[in-house]
């Protein structure tokens, strides 16, 4: 392979794995199915596995040895990222720039209002529901409310009724 392969090589590597995420990130990531598999199901062991991704090298994105609470944000981050990937979502554009960073001639791009779709009512009115509707509406924002805390805490969502 001579100097021109190894220079593409870097570069379509930079493409794929921007350094906006950490090592930890990408190993995560590349084992994922395997980690879950090994789990079956329970928690992960999160002291046990830090020191493991000490002794491979595996950073933040500081380049410091992950913590704890970083190793399981960062956990969070690959299965949202699993997840996006598998429903075949795209990925969110990039924000260019922090309001305070735009230029002082930015202007947001226009609308055409006979364009834009009509609005759609997103809430049925109070009054217009029964007791039984508001008690279904409650109970499911409930198991989705249990489920985002599962994820956040690495334990399966799946597995919450």
């Amino acid at each position: 392979m001579d100097a021109k392969d190894k220079i593409l090589q870097r570069m379509l590597k930079d493409v794929s794995r921007p350094d906006n995420r950490s090592a930890l990130f990408w190993w995560l990531l590349e084992n994922h199915d395997g980690i879950i598999a090994a789990a079956a199901g329970r928690g992960l062991r999160w002291h046990t596995l830090c020191a493991h991704f000490e002794t491979l090298g595996l950073t933040d994105t500081t380049g410091k040895t992950p913590t704890l609470r970083n190793a399981r944000e960062t956990w969070a981050q690959v299965r949202r990222e699993i997840a996006r990937l598998r429903s075949g979502e795209k990925a969110a554009a990039p924000i260019p720039a922090h309001p305070s960073r735009l230029p002082a001639t930015w202007r947001p791009v226009e609308v055409d209002p006979e364009a834009a779709p009509p609005p759609v009512a997103l809430r049925v009115g109070v009054d217009d529901e029964t007791d039984e509707q508001r008690s279904r509406r409650g109970q499911a924002s409930i198991l989705r409310l249990r489920k985002k805390l599962a994820e956040r805490s690495g334990r399966n969502p799946d597995d919450i009724t």
